[in-house]
């Protein structure tokens, strides 16, 4: 089978794009993964699905599919290329299009000095919205304890973008270990909410690493369960 594609990256987010506006694609979680595949496939974090529009006052429907082969709620980096692929595609000439994902409405509006922002709608931190269940747990802060045998004690907040997230902020002392092992902390950690039964974060989710100094910018990294982190980010305060 011939399928053509599209290959975007965002902010290290990598994609393959592929178009369902003339002809339906069927990507099934077998294809999903064998275009995620960095050794016999094309090599992307994620498979992005462009479609017509699903329903009055929506521009497109755009499906996300992780390299896992599971189809999941939102990608803002993928949203970013969303945009500027339907723009160069001509499939549209808007400035401002909204999109349909599994779950919730997005406004993508490119700027006119060419990049792509997106309104991602407010963030949700209703605990049944995440989903997140907290029984038996003591919060502190809106956030919750986890007990990893290396780390000890680790507190994430719950917050919901449309798809769960599970953040972690780091105090300014352990900036380093931030930095040097950003990895590990995404692995340990994401693991950790990923498999922890009570409580525990369903469906797909992203993990966030931040450092925080006073009035000095955030430095976030991000990860995802099948997604490893991206290269950090800066936040002004």
């Amino acid at each position: 089978m011939k399928l053509r594609f599209t290959k975007m990256q965002g902010a290290g987010n990598d994609f393959v794009v592929l178009d369902a506006t003339t002809a339906p694609v069927t990507v099934s979680p077998e294809l999903a993964r064998r275009l995620g595949d960095r050794r016999f496939g094309v090599g992307a974090d994620q498979i992005l699905v462009v479609e017509r529009s699903p329903s009055p006052g929506v521009d497109f429907g755009y499906r996300i599919f992780n390299n896992s082969g599971d189809e999941v709620e939102h990608c803002g980096n993928g949203a970013r290329c969303f945009l500027r692929y339907v723009r160069e595609r001509g499939l549209t000439a808007k400035t401002r299009v909204r999109v349909q994902t599994m779950n919730r409405i997005l406004e993508l509006i490119w700027q006119s000095d060419g990049r792509v922002t997106v309104d991602m709608g407010p963030p949700d931190f209703r605990l049944d919205h995440i989903p997140f269940d907290g029984q038996g747990l003591q919060t502190l802060q809106d956030a919750w304890p986890l007990v990893h045998p290396d780390l000890g004690e680790v507190w994430v907040s719950v917050v919901s973008m449309g798809n769960p997230h599970a953040v972690l902020r780091v105090d300014v002392g352990q900036q380093r270990l931030a930095i040097d092992q950003v990895h590990h902390w995404h692995q340990e950690v994401g693991l950790m909410v990923d498999i922890h039964e009570h409580p525990g974060v369903q469906h797909q989710k992203e993990h966030h690493c931040h450092r925080h100094a006073g009035t000095q910018p955030l430095h976030l990294t991000v990860g995802s369960r099948s997604i490893a982190p991206g290269p950090q980010s800066r936040v002004s305060p």
